[in-house]
């Protein structure tokens, strides 16, 4: 793949990315660039499942 000579990388990211937060008990929020991501599950046994929230 191969961008033609006008190309220019144009960074994107949010004020918020780093920033994660408890919504709930079971409910982990946080944000990467400018995606979304939770955590859902069950904090007594661990087992969570990844949630790809977009932006």
């Amino acid at each position: 793949m191969s961008y033609g000579s006008d190309y220019k990388f144009i960074p994107a990211t949010s004020i918020a990315c780093g920033v994660g937060m408890n919504v709930l008990v079971d409910l982990y929020c946080h944000t990467i660039q400018i995606v979304n991501i939770c955590l859902v599950g069950n904090p007594e046994t661990k087992d969570f499942v990844l949630v790809d929230a977009i932006m």
